[in-house]
C-alpha cells in the first residue's frame, strides 16, 4: 500500500501531474481490504481459537486500521494540497527539497518494514522499527530547525513554501507513526505475554 504514499508527493518533488484519480482508487482498495479483513477476522473469531491465534487476529485487525489511516492521510491531507502547489508553480529551496526527499525515502522504508513485519512476524523486526521511528523523529526536528534558520535568513523559496514544507513533513511523520504502530502492537502483546509468564 506504500505505492499511494509514493505517488502523493510526486507533484511536490517531481512536479508530475496530480494523480488524484489513482489515489482515490487505491484508497478504495484499502477500504475494501480493511472491511474484508474485519469480516474474515470476525468470522474466525466466533470459532474456538487458541490464545496465540486470538492475538494474531487482533494484530491483523489493528494493522489493517493503521494502514487505512495512512490511506486517509494520503487522500485527504496530502493529495488536495498538491493541486494548489502545481497551480502556484512554487519550488522548495534546494535544502528543503533534499530534506523532504530524504524523509520521504525513510518513511517509505518504514512502511515497507511494517508490511514485512506482518508477513514474517519477527519481534526483532518490530524493535528495529521502533528504534528507527525515534531516529526519524530526531531527523524531523533537525530538519525543522534548519528550515527555521532558512526563514531567518530570508531564503525566498523557503518564505514562499514554508507552510507546505512544514505540513508535508508533519504528514510524512504521521504516516511513519501509523506504520510504526504495527510494530508497537506486536511489541506490546509480546511484553504482556512475557509479563504473564513471569
Amino acid at each position: 500500500r506504500h505505492g499511494g504514499s509514493a505517488l502523493a508527493v510526486q507533484p511536490f518533488l517531481e512536479r508530475r501531474a496530480l494523480v488524484t484519480r489513482r489515489l482515490v482508487e487505491m484508497e478504495g482498495e484499502v477500504d475494501f481490504l480493511r472491511d474484508r479483513i474485519a469480516q474474515y477476522l470476525s468470522r474466525i473469531g466466533q470459532r474456538r481459537m487458541v490464545a496465540g491465534d486470538v492475538e494474531e487476529a487482533f494484530q491483523l485487525m489493528y494493522a489493517a486500521a493503521e494502514l487505512e489511516q495512512i490511506a486517509d492521510i494520503v487522500t485527504t491531507a496530502i493529495s488536495p494540497r498538491a493541486a494548489n502547489w502545481l497551480i502556484a508553480g512554487w519550488h522548495f529551496s534546494a535544502a528543503g527539497d533534499a530534506e523532504l526527499r530524504e524523509m520521504h525515502a525513510r518513511v517509505l522504508k518504514q512502511l515497507a518494514r511494517a508490511i514485512t513485519l506482518l508477513r514474517e512476524r519477527r519481534p526483532e523486526q518490530a524493535e528495529r522499527m521502533r528504534k528507527k521511528y525515534k531516529k526519524y523523529r530526531n531527523m524531523e526536528m533537525d530538519y525543522m530547525r534548519a528550515h527555521f534558520q532558512r526563514m531567518r535568513s530570508a531564503v525566498p523559496e523557503t518564505l514562499a513554501t514554508t507552510e507546505y514544507h512544514q505540513d508535508l513533513m508533519e504528514q510524512l511523520m504521521r504516516i511513519a507513526s501509523h506504520a510504526t504502530n504495527v510494530a508497537r502492537i506486536m511489541l506490546s502483546v509480546r511484553a504482556a505475554a512475557e509479563s504473564d509468564q513471569a
